[in-house]
């Protein structure tokens, strides 16, 4: 029997490994295809990198993004792997806040357990600014707790490049990003501005 679980767990294993290293069209058909109970990876690495895999996708494939079908069922196959995942282990970060990226109804409660899990690690925090991103303007509710979220990216210099590129892309967002940056201190607040200016150079 544990030698049946082994060759079982070295299978599913391997064939993440395998799907993971494929070309962007085989990797999201082997998602969509995936079997949310008898595909999941045993191992915490193993369901980390595809949950991450899925999320990245999602949120910036441009063949999701030209075939809103596809991605929906795309979504639609990430959210039963997440699911799938968060009953292993409900205390998973990264796949609390993957798993509003494959929703069209973000809740609050969902983005408040999300960001209790993880407020300040880099991947999590990224994801869940970009899922505010696809989801503005945000309802009333969200917003003091998205703030706390635009605040700890202004710490680093890869959330304050992220907030720039948010804050040219959505101008619903831009009152909020620029209430928090009010907030900061003065090196924060350049840095800011310069990551802005120059993004808008690289764009334009």
């Amino acid at each position: 029997m544990a030698a049946g679980g082994s060759a079982l767990c070295f299978l599913r294993e391997y064939g993440v490994t395998y799907l993971l290293r494929g070309s962007e069209p085989e990797i999201i058909a082997g998602i969509k295809a995936a079997d949310a109970e008898n595909d999941l990876p045993m191992s915490a690495r193993g369901t980390r990198e595809l949950i991450t895999k899925c999320a990245n996708l999602s949120l910036a494939s441009p063949q999701l993004a030209a075939a809103p079908v596809d991605r929906a069922a795309f979504n639609e196959s990430c959210s039963a792997l997440a699911k799938s995942i968060l009953d292993r282990n409900p205390s998973s970060s990264r796949t609390l806040a993957a798993k509003l990226v494959f929703t069209d109804a973000l809740t609050t409660a969902d983005y408040a357990a999300a960001q209790q899990s993880a407020p300040y690690e880099p991947w999590p925090l990224g994801t869940r600014l970009l899922v505010l991103e696809r989801n503005a303007p945000l309802s009333a509710d969200l917003l003091p707790i998205a703030e706390a979220d635009i605040a700890a990216a202004f710490v680093s210099s890869w959330g304050r490049e992220l907030l720039a590129g948010i804050y040219i892309r959505k101008e619903p967002l831009r009152p909020l990003i620029l209430k928090v940056a009010e907030t900061r201190p003065p090196e924060e607040q350049r840095a800011f501005l310069q990551m802005t200016r120059k993004q808008v150079r690289t764009d334009g």
